[in-house]
């Protein structure tokens, strides 16, 4: 018995997702990797390096391009330790500006790109957008960045045999666009200077180097000279405008008429808590923890700096 033309089935492949069977169009389903294939765990480790790849070249933007050849340079003449060491391997990286500019942006750009492709693979569509926007947020963007931002010396050089492989890489690509860049921009990335900015920054410079030799007693106002209270006075009008003409943050607080019985400051600025027809003695202010402070004592031999850490920790 002959089997008749209708007992056989004629497919084609019309394109990549359709097959044509008999004059009917089919759309293949696309095939989700599960948790016991090996494929999906491929995917998801292919996915987590592009993240990883993602968030590398974007903290290496910030924290290499921030980086200036000028200080560079002073660390790499002058910087001790790792320091020194540090600069010295990214000198040549940071030098070549355009061109490592580039390098992590193609490098960025293809990870970004390229996730959806993996992830796509393991979940549908909703979990995937979900899962790219926070991963490229998070590790992709913010933690890098702010790593990169206060560790980027450090983790430039740790990452610098990267950087060189990918612009290695990417050179057919990266070198002729960092080419371009530098035919229309220039070449010279360095910070200028106007003279003012110059004075300015020198005389912050000398002002720094002299903290290790001035003391206490060469610094301090004499005592005659100090605008301070006595603890007998009140808050009234005049003395809130005396105090706000004296334009300190703290005004020191002696006992009775005796001016070198100082003890403590208020704070100025707490005092504006309290409302203007509120006359409060300066006594009652000295039992406000907020508003009055113990004077911290030091000898006329101590040095700026030391002081300096005394009022770095608050409690002045």
């Amino acid at each position: 018995m002959s089997k008749s033309m209708s007992d056989f089935i004629n497919c084609f492949i019309a394109s990549e997702d359709d097959l044509l069977c008999n004059g009917t169009q089919y759309h293949l389903a696309d095939h989700k990797a599960k948790p016991e294939d090996a494929l999906f765990w491929i995917y998801l480790c292919i996915y987590a390096l592009l993240v990883l790849g993602a968030g590398l070249m974007s903290g290496l933007t910030i924290g290499l391009l921030s980086l200036d050849l000028l200080s560079l340079k002073v660390l790499c003449d002058s910087g001790t330790g790792e320091t020194k060491r540090f600069a010295q391997r990214l000198f040549p990286i940071i030098k070549r500006h355009h061109w490592l500019l580039v390098t992590l942006l193609l490098g960025n750009a293809a990870c970004v790109e390229a996730m959806p492709l993996f992830l796509d693979r393991v979940s549908d569509p909703v979990t995937a957008v979900l899962v790219s926007v926070t991963a490229v947020l998070f590790f992709g963007e913010v933690i890098p960045q702010a790593l990169c931002t206060r560790y980027g010396l450090m983790i430039g050089y740790y990452c610098s045999p990267i950087v060189y492989a990918c612009m290695a890489v990417m050179s057919p690509i990266a070198f002729p666009i960092a080419k371009l860049l530098d035919c229309i921009l220039g070449t010279d990335h360095e910070t200028v200077f106007k003279r003012e900015e110059l004075k300015s920054l020198v005389t912050i410079i000398r002002g720094a180097l002299e903290l290790t030799s001035v003391t206490a007693g060469d610094a301090c106002t004499p005592i005659e000279k100090v605008f301070m209270l006595s603890d007998q006075l009140t808050l009234d009008s005049s003395t809130r405008q005396r105090i706000m003409q004296s334009a300190h943050s703290r005004v020191p607080v002696y006992h009775g008429e005796n001016h070198g019985d100082i003890r403590g400051h208020l704070l100025v600025k707490m005092l504006l808590l309290f409302e203007s027809p509120a006359s409060p003695s300066v006594q009652e202010l000295m039992t406000n923890r907020k508003c009055f402070r113990e004077m911290p004592f030091v000898k006329s031999s101590a040095q700026l700096y030391d002081l300096l850490r005394i009022f770095r920790q608050g409690k002045s």
